[in-house]
C-alpha cells in the first residue's frame, strides 16, 4: 500500500517532463551543419542580382560614353557649313533673295536692304540702302499715286491722288483724299491734305 503512491508520483513526473519536451521540440533551433538555418528568400535573391547587375551596366556606360564637354573643334568646317557661309554672303540682308552682284546669280537688286528685293508689294516714302525707291527691283520707280481725279460710280467714290504737278518719289505734295459725304450719297469729293509721295 506504500509504493502506490510513490510508483504513481514519479510515472505522473515523467509524464510532465515529456510533454513539456514534446511542446518545445517545434521552437527549438536546429544546430550543426546549417540544416536549421533559414534558406535565403526568392525577393533577397533577386534584389541582389538586380544590384550586381546594375552595377555591371553602370561600369560599362561609363567606359564607352563620351564625356560632356566634348565637341567638334571650332576649326572643323563641313561642306554643309562652306555652304551656308556662302549663301550668307550672296543674302546678306536675310530676306531670302540671293543677290545680283558677286557671282551670287540672285535678283536682289540690293542685298543691304531687306525690304528691296523681288515681288515688294509695298510703297516707301524713304529711298533705299543702295539710293533710289525701285523696291520691287523691276528697274524702275513707280509712284504710289498718280494725279487726283475723283469719280462716283455704284455708291463707291475713287480717285484718290495728287493735285498737280504731282511729286516725285519721297518729295511732298497736295494729297486728296476721295469719298462719299455724309449729305449726298450721289456725290463724290476730295479733301486735300500735304503727303509724301510713296513708290517702289
Amino acid at each position: 500500500m506504500v509504493r502506490r503512491p510513490a510508483l504513481a508520483a514519479a510515472w505522473g513526473i515523467g509524464l510532465c517532463a515529456c510533454a513539456l519536451d514534446m511542446a518545445g521540440l517545434g521552437e527549438r533551433p536546429l544546430l550543426g551543419n546549417g540544416a536549421g538555418t533559414a534558406a535565403p528568400s526568392e525577393a533577397s535573391t533577386a534584389d541582389e542580382t538586380s544590384t550586381e547587375a546594375d552595377a555591371r551596366e553602370d561600369a560599362a556606360l561609363g567606359d564607352t560614353s563620351t564625356p560632356i564637354g566634348d565637341a567638334v573643334s571650332p576649326t572643323d568646317t563641313s561642306p554643309a557649313d562652306a555652304h551656308s557661309d556662302s549663301a550668307a554672303l550672296c543674302d546678306e540682308d536675310g530676306d531670302g533673295y540671293l543677290s545680283t552682284t558677286g557671282g551670287c546669280g540672285g535678283n536682289d537688286c540690293c542685298d543691304q536692304d531687306a525690304h528691296v528685293h523681288p515681288g515688294q508689294e509695298s510703297y516707301f516714302t524713304k529711298a533705299g540702302a543702295c539710293g533710289g525707291y525701285d523696291y520691287d527691283c523691276d528697274g524702275k520707280e513707280t509712284a504710289e499715286y498718280g494725279a487726283a481725279n475723283c469719280q462716283w460710280s455704284a455708291f463707291s467714290c475713287s480717285g484718290d491722288g495728287f493735285a498737280a504737278p504731282t511729286p516725285s518719289c519721297g518729295a511732298f505734295g497736295t494729297f486728296t483724299s476721295c469719298s462719299i459725304p455724309w449729305y449726298d450719297a450721289f456725290t463724290c469729293v476730295g479733301a486735300n491734305a500735304s503727303q509724301a509721295q510713296a513708290c517702289r
